[in-house]
């Protein structure tokens, strides 16, 4: 259990919570087991907080290993049986280095950063589960999300769409349903607001907007006419692989727009200005 393939050492990483998070948390793992010479193994679970396999949103990670995993157990050999509870059990008990994020609620960044790195110097095999980001992702140039392609399935899909947008693109992320700080920081208001100014600058320009609330597609028709776009025929809700390939495409759509407006402590728009080293202005009330 100590060594993985090869006897080399293993960086286990268990990415929690919605799709931009377990990007965040990818990043950091993939750079930290290229850094340390490790070799990546992704512990991913289908659950309702995204309800698609790593396969349905990426291609596979050349030099890194997935295992599949259910709140039941890990559904792929040699843990067909292991309970997720024991595995975990295994791993803390085999790595040298063991953290998880519950751990780090007093902590900021830099220290979350800091510790993780000096923990991850001289281990062994390490074992981390997390929804936050535990190097600089946003902040270092070196750290990038080139590994992450995007699934046969997530490019058929968004095909149509991604053909539509082109360099008089603005991408507009307004994060809705669940997300208290982006619907109280960020108002549909102030996009209102945002995307005239961009209008009248530009005359020329298009937006694209990914939402995750019909009535904002059609508030923002109502006011914008057909300078706005969608993806056509959305399925709506992580909880469904519909709902999940339809946020994927919508995340690599805003990925290859000119600009992004996101939305307050969203980490989608974070990472689709990350992908495609876009610049990203968080629309906000003030």
């Amino acid at each position: 259990m100590g060594k993985t393939d090869g006897d080399e050492n293993g960086f286990w990483v268990e990415p929690l919570a919605g799709l931009g998070n377990r990007m965040q948390v990818l990043a950091s793992a993939y750079h930290l087991a290229q850094k340390y010479q490790k070799k990546l193994i992704i512990l991913w679970n289908n659950n309702s907080d995204l309800a698609a396999d790593f396969e349905d949103i990426f291609e596979p990670v050349p030099g890194a290993k997935v295992i599949p995993v259910t709140t039941d157990g890990y559904r792929t050999k040699p843990f067909l049986r292991m309970k997720s509870e024991l595995l975990r059990k295994k791993l803390s008990s085999k790595c040298s280095f063991v953290t998880e994020v519950d751990r780090w609620d007093d902590m900021s960044c830099e220290e979350i950063c800091r510790m993780i790195d000096e923990g991850c110097r001289n281990a062994g095999d390490i074992y981390l589960k997390s929804w936050k980001p535990f190097t600089p992702v946003y902040e270092d140039s070196k750290i990038t999300l080139d590994f992450l392609k995007p699934s046969e399935k997530v490019c058929q899909r968004g095909k149509e769409l991604f053909d539509r947008i082109g360099a008089d693109t603005v991408g507009v992320h307004i994060r809705r349903t669940d997300h208290a700080e982006a619907i109280a920081e960020s108002p549909i208001a102030a996009f209102f607001e945002e995307l005239q100014k961009e209008s009248e600058r530009d005359r020329t320009l298009s937006f694209f907007v990914a939402t995750d609330d019909s009535k904002v597609e059609r508030e923002i028709v109502q006011r914008f006419g057909d300078r706005v776009f969608f993806k056509d025929h959305k399925s709506w809700g992580r909880d469904q692989a519909d709902g999940i390939l339809d946020a994927c495409v919508d995340l690599w759509a805003l990925s290859k727009c000119r600009k992004i407006l996101g939305s307050k402590g969203s980490t989608f728009g974070m990472i689709a200005a990350k992908l495609g080293s876009k610049e990203l202005k968080i629309v906000t009330k003030q």
